[in-house]
């Protein structure tokens, strides 16, 4: 939740959650793409 929607349109947060992540998708994928595919914080954590 780091958009808080007003009471009124409380209703709509899901929604639009769902929109924004399905819109940032593509960039998500290249931007990860470009630095191998995952998160380096994952390998990170592995290994200890």
């Amino acid at each position: 939740d780091i958009i808080r929607l007003p009471r009124l349109f409380q209703f709509l947060q899901r929604p639009l959650a769902q929109l924004i992540s399905f819109l940032r998708a593509p960039k998500s994928k290249e931007g990860y793409a470009s630095i191998g595919g995952g998160s380096p914080l994952r390998q990170i954590t592995d290994e200890q």
